[in-house]
């Protein structure tokens, strides 16, 4: 089954919304919190796993 762009945009709209929630307390507080640190780059990783289906639409 194949899905719309949108679908992945979406998905990927999320994880930066997610990143952004992460971050909000700023720099200090990110280097501080190796569990911030963690959901960011997961996040991160995900939304370039959700880049590669869509570049090859």
């Amino acid at each position: 089954m194949r899905r719309e762009p949108v679908v992945f945009l979406k998905h990927i709209r999320l994880c930066l919304d997610r990143i952004d929630t992460f971050t909000i307390e700023g720099e200090a507080a990110f280097y501080a919190d190796a569990k911030t640190q963690d959901a960011v780059i997961r996040n991160l990783e995900w939304s370039s796993g959700i880049c590669r289906p869509c570049a090859q639409q």
